[in-house]
């Protein structure tokens, strides 16, 4: 039977990590609708050396700001940070417009030096090798006979072939299609690379993860009460003792689930969460990184064991608290003069959105398998056999693998060939028992946990009996089932009268 959240009041889900470049510590709601501007409010500014990705003579260090979804993208790093160049590529496709050979040169060397690139281009422009003579004194004597027996040339003829000549030596270099074409082709090769390089950065690409996962989850959320979500901004190493803060709100005041933006890459990290997530009864769900276990890639993964420090972790009573996802989403792809650049990751939101759009379709945690309709931002393609097969995760992974991974305590995203659909085939908790744990199952369970403790604090201390089970009644029609009908509390009849009533009713006795 899956958990039903239709009857229930809106969930709230925290998404936690470092979102801006100095995170403030704070904690407040996000909407799709304000992440552009908080990604204004939040932009990064990087130098960076594309020296060796560009081909330059020496270190390049160039300025790029991030403040839009459009700047994480080649195109727009070459564009605002590698402006002069990028024209100068764009004239070589313009027929009025190509420089000469030396200006292209002479402003190549002044931004990059005399490096690989200027010779690359100059290169494109340099006249073909003279073909070397043939053995033998044949060819002079046959050139020398055939310059006797031409017949001698006018004056005016001498001179239209003296202009012709002066009107080649002088033509722009770019005045030929094909040398501009080679030189159009290396620049643009090279400043895919440079930007490429850009983007490739740690800080920015940790970045770009960041903010790419966070659009795809609140993309999905309901846009009714349904779901509250909330942002804590805080650095890595912050993140156990923020999130154990919350532990001193109002038990119904603390998240539901909790889902973390950067990737755990130690096992260490994940046991220390999931005994903060057992303190707060509430879930937390975060990607695992596959080099936390020792192994390149998913595949790796599935096909292992995973060791005896995972296995302690697995039988770690708090970790049936704890969710590790693995093969996120493709965020975005663009193909590039110098090849295709794939931004893949962030499962644990990847996780939470399918989770948001089963709760927006059919108010349960239901609909996460092949009847799922969330689809990857972008796809990427791996190769099979002699064919190219798109797919929507970062690595292939079937449903063999998926159901490996899940026996593992690992919950595995997957996408059908030649689809970018998301699908789950489980979502375990790490915890190894007899009984599976899942996350949505431990949402649940959370949830109850907090509304139990939630009532014990407000239970009169000497209160009979009756009075805590009215307690009891009356707070889980208000939280748990809203909408029932229910008088207050004061308009109820009391004890006394109650059982008067049922007196009133009852049969009279028979006399004896």
């Amino acid at each position: 039977m899956q958990p039903s959240t239709s009857n229930a009041p809106r969930l709230r889900f925290l998404v936690a990590g470092p979102l801006s470049p100095r995170p403030s510590g704070r904690r407040g709601r996000i909407l799709l609708a304000d992440l552009a501007e908080r990604l204004t409010q939040s932009s990064l500014a990087l130098d960076v050396d594309v020296g060796p990705a560009l081909g330059a003579a020496g270190e390049l260090k160039i300025k790029a700001k991030f403040s839009r979804f459009r700047d994480f993208s080649a195109a727009e790093v070459v564009q605002q940070s590698l402006g002069e160049l990028h024209r100068l590529r764009e004239r070589l496709n313009a027929p009025s417009a190509r420089p000469r050979s030396d200006e292209l040169l002479t402003t190549v060397a002044r931004i990059a030096g005399r490096g690989p690139l200027h010779a690359e281009l100059a290169a494109c422009f340099a006249p073909p090798p003279e073909k070397p003579a043939q053995a033998g004194g044949g060819d002079l004597v046959e050139e020398l006979l055939a310059r006797g027996s031409a017949p001698p040339k006018s004056a005016a003829s001498s001179a239209i072939d003296a202009v012709v000549r002066g009107a080649v030596q002088s033509t722009p270099a770019g005045g030929a299609a094909e040398p501009s074409r080679a030189a159009h082709a290396a620049l643009s090769a090279a400043l895919a690379r440079a930007a490429t390089a850009v983007l490739a950065d740690p800080t920015l690409r940790a970045a770009e993860l960041r903010w790419r996962a966070l659009r795809l989850f609140l993309g999905q959320c309901p846009r009714d009460q349904d779901l509250d979500v909330e942002l804590l901004d805080v650095d890595a190493a912050r993140l156990p003792a923020a999130l154990g803060e919350l532990g001193e709100l109002d038990p119904l005041a603390r998240p539901d689930a909790i889902f973390l933006l950067d990737p755990l890459t130690s096992l260490a990290d994940a046991a220390a969460l999931a005994e903060v997530a057992a303190d707060l009864h509430a879930p937390v769900c975060a990607e695992l990184a596959p080099a936390a276990l020792g192994r390149a890639d998913t595949a790796a993964i599935a096909a292992q064991d995973l060791g005896d420090e995972f296995a302690a972790l697995r039988d770690d009573p708090a970790s049936r608290w704890l969710a590790l996802a693995v093969n996120g989403p493709v965020l975005a792809a663009e193909t590039t003069p110098a090849g295709e650049r794939v931004v893949a990751g962030g499962a644990a939101l990847a996780v939470a959105a399918l989770l948001a759009t089963s709760l927006r379709l059919g108010g349960t945690f239901a609909q996460l398998g092949r009847d799922a309709d969330l689809r990857a931002p972008a796809t990427r393609t791996f190769k099979h056999g002699q064919e190219d097969i798109p797919i929507g995760t970062a690595a292939p992974c079937s449903a063999d693998d998926q159901l490996a991974l899940a026996r593992q305590g690992l919950v595995a995203l997957a996408s059908p060939q030649q689809s970018d659909l998301l699908t789950l085939a489980g979502t375990p908790t790490v915890h190894r028992s007899e009984e599976t744990t899942t996350l949505a199952g431990q949402l649940l369970v959370g949830r109850t946990v907090r509304f139990a403790l939630w009532v014990r604090g407000r239970v009169p201390a000497g209160a009979s009996p009756e009075q805590a089970a009215d307690a009891v009644t009356h707070a889980a029609a208000l939280m748990l089932l809203p909408g029932t009908p229910l008088r207050p509390a004061s308009a109820r009849p009391s004890s006394r009268a109650r059982r008067a009533r049922r007196s009133r009713s009852a049969p009279p006795s028979r006399p004896r």
